[in-house]
């Protein structure tokens, strides 16, 4: 059986390791990688424990049962302290070596202030984590303790008698402390000095107080002795009794109990055979972390059986107990309870020589429970062992077959298709969505702007302003087209022909200049139009970079060229509504006939401009167009400076009459903005779908930012599909492990 659960095990630590170098792939949640690292762990000390053929005993009892006496007279050795000198603060190992050697491992101030502050948790004392052993105030904390009395008796008499004790104790003999966190060997006969079993016991100080400063700062013991001849694969532990005062001794006690192939529970019968205690419940009612009832692994060891009062109650006592243990407890079989006296054991091979006496003739029992124990090594030891590995293995396997169970493989291929369209069409719907509900606050604001304002007209006035066209003309170039004429005497110019040239020059140059100024306007406006568009777009889809930003601005002028403005749509109006007063202001003289003539013809559209020139009286504009303000005839050019300041004259009016009327007639923020809103309600019904006229291109923006937009998620996918590849693989090799 040993090679069969050798093996068994083996091949669990092989699968548990597997398990864990493979806990990345997250198919066991992290509470379950817990719980597998917990076998893993028992399965190694398990296969240790088979392979070394180990027999790990827990010595347990009520303080003062004889527990340290048993073991010693168990081990043939009088290595422990025994009561009532004995102060138990730890478990001490004992473990059979062919020299004999104690090991004592420290505490370190760290380790010991933590173990320190845990006792304060216990008590609900505040700021636990400020608190530190050496500057703790003794009145300090017993002023707090004093105070739960009243505030919270339950805690106060819950501890009153323990944990209180064990704080003030600690506070009392802090000095003495040894918390190096040292590894302290003792040799040979040292081991059966004071120097040692300080360690263990303590130091008397007087006959009420002991110090126990040693004991409380070890951490662990371990005895090694070559009287242990006769179990020498026996790892012996005597632990805290069940009625320690400290929770932590409470604790290690219960998890040596778990972990221990057979327990040793030993009673002082001789005082009272009865073991009617709470603590009984642990070793009645708990299973070991195999799920293994203690009560299964227990022996019974009913100690001091020499010290009743009475020869007569030997045997009364014996038979309580036996009863107590195996009927009213079922704590384990008659085969499994032994009494006796441990003393009286050491006394017959003269290891202990002290004055202690013994009371009456009793068989110590001894030899007794010892062949017991080789004898359950031999045989129900290797059950348990069994118990404990199918444990393991059955644990183990119903995680794995949950896993199995519900862990679906699906085809790579088709998972990754489907989910790369359900991401696409969710994302897709989700930046168009935005970006329609952009393009329509959009719309709205451009619509409100060109209602409020009258961009064009401010726009231009500046311009006009600022001296950027349809300058007044200066001597310079009066001069220089009196150059340009021959046969010219500086006396007798000929300023009717110069004035001619120059207005014939300004009329042609001057609307185009105006045409020009208005269509840069526009183009300045649509810029900033389309820079907003995309700024829409970016807002929609979330994300902007120069690569963005430019499949954005190819896919809007794509869909919206046909019907954005362009370079000369305003030419028809400014034509219409402006060439006629270029024509009277430019190109014919101050009152001349030319002038009179082309009013005339265009009177109609003149009285209508004239309506916004001045609404409460049209008429003026065409009186100012006439010059009514001078001389009805002609007046005869008699210099350059009379040409400069008619020609001027006519500028500055032509300027006031494009500001005032022609432009507010023309209204060009309406048809811009009506341009405009067209473009966004053709890309908006593109986008939205109601419109197929642009699907192509539509379906090419989304392939190219929406798959860029998806990239992680996809690239998650593809990695999700590897994981389940990879826990398919797993779970294969999971199977096989596990035949």
């Amino acid at each position: 059986m040993k090679q069969q659960l050798i093996s068994k095990l083996n091949k669990q630590i092989k699968l548990q390791d597997f398990i864990l170098q493979n806990s990345d792939l997250n198919l066991f949640s992290q509470d379950e990688i817990y719980k597998i690292k917990d076998l893993y762990n028992k399965s190694k000390k398990l296969l240790n424990k088979l392979e070394k053929e180990e027999f790990e005993i827990a010595i347990v009892g009520l303080e003062k049962a004889g527990k340290s006496t048993f073991a010693n007279a168990l081990i043939e050795s009088d290595v422990l302290p025994s009561a009532p000198e004995r102060c138990t603060f730890t478990s001490t190992k004992i473990v059979y070596g062919a020299e004999n050697k104690a090991v004592v491992k420290l505490y370190t101030e760290e380790e010991f202030n933590e173990i320190f502050k845990k006792f304060l948790e216990d008590l609900k004392y505040p700021n636990v984590e400020k608190v530190h052993f050496r500057t703790f105030s003794l009145n300090e904390f017993e002023y707090y303790f004093n105070s739960l009395e009243e505030k919270d008796p339950n805690l106060y008499h819950l501890h009153k008698g323990t944990t209180y004790e064990e704080i003030k104790d600690i506070l009392k003999y802090r000095d003495n402390l040894e918390l190096t966190g040292e590894v302290l060997e003792f040799r040979g006969d040292e081991i059966y000095s004071d120097k040692f079993k300080e360690y263990i016991k303590g130091k008397e100080i007087n006959e009420n107080n002991v110090d126990t400063s040693k004991p409380r700062s070890v951490k662990e013991i371990s005895i090694q002795t070559n009287k242990l001849s006769k179990m020498q694969k026996a790892i012996i532990y005597d632990v805290p009794g069940f009625d320690s005062p400290t929770r932590i001794h409470q604790e290690q006690t219960a998890e040596r109990l778990k972990n221990a192939d057979a327990i040793i529970f030993v009673v002082n019968i001789g005082v009272n055979p009865n073991i009617n205690s709470p603590q009984l419940s642990i070793l009645r009612d708990e299973t070991d972390n195999d799920g293994i009832p203690l009560k299964d692994k227990l022996f019974a060891f009913g100690n001091k059986l020499d010290s009743v009062n009475t020869e007569s109650h030997i045997e009364r006592n014996k038979n309580i107990f036996i009863n107590e243990v195996v009927n009213k407890y079922s704590l384990t079989t008659f085969d499994r309870v032994f009494v006796g006296s441990a003393l009286k054991y050491l006394k017959e091979k003269n290891l202990r020589n002290d004055d202690e006496n013994i009371r009456f003739d009793v068989d110590s029992g001894i030899d007794e429970i010892r062949s017991a124990l080789e004898k359950y090594y031999k045989t129900e030891r290797m059950k348990v062992l069994k118990r404990r590995v199918d444990f393991i293995v059955l644990t183990l396997k119903k995680m794995i077959d949950e896993k199995v169970k519900d862990l679906e493989i699906i085809d790579n291929e088709e998972y990754l298709n489907i989910e790369k369209t359900k991401i696409y069409e969710k994302k897709s719907r989700e930046v168009i969505n935005k970006i329609v509900k952009e393009l329509d606050t959009l719309k709205n604001k451009i619509k409100r702007e060109f209602e409020e304002n009258k961009y064009f007209s401010d726009e231009f006035e500046k311009m006009i302003n600022n001296n950027e066209g349809l300058k007044n003309i200066d001597d310079n170039l009066v001069e220089s087209y009196i150059a340009k004429i021959d046969n010219i005497l500086s006396s007798t110019a000929p300023y009717e022909k110069i004035e001619h040239e120059i207005r014939k020059d300004l009329h042609m140059k001057y609307l185009r200049d105006f045409t020009k100024m208005i269509n840069s306007l526009a183009e300045d406006k649509i810029i900033e139009v389309e820079n907003n568009l995309v700024e829409v777009f970016e807002r929609g889809i979330g994300e902007n970079s120069e690569e963005i930003e430019q499949i954005i601005r190819e896919f809007i002028n794509s869909v919206i060229e046909e019907t954005k403005y362009k370079k000369g749509n305003f030419d028809y109006l400014l034509e219409r509504f402006a060439r006629n007063v270029f024509d009277i202001l430019l190109n014919a003289p101050v009152s001349s006939k030319d002038r009179i003539s082309m009013i005339d013809n265009v009177k109609a559209e003149l009285e209508f401009l004239g309506k916004f020139y001045n609404a409460s009286n049209p008429k003026i504009l065409i009186d100012e167009l006439r010059n009514k303000t001078s001389s009805s005839k002609p007046v005869k050019l008699s210099n350059e400076e009379q040409i400069k300041t008619d020609i001027n004259k006519d500028i500055e009016l032509l300027k006031k009459i494009l500001l005032k009327a022609i432009l507010p007639a023309a209204n060009l923020e309406i048809a811009f903005s009506n341009s405009i809103n067209k473009s966004i309600m053709f890309l908006r019904e593109i986008l939205d779908s109601s419109n197929d006229l642009k699907k192509d291109e539509l379906d090419n923006f989304k392939a190219k930012i929406i798959n860029k937009l998806i990239k992680n998620d996809i690239e998650m996918i593809d990695k999700e599909i590897k994981t389940l590849k990879r826990k398919k693989e797993f779970l294969e090799k999971i199977e096989e492990l596990g035949e």
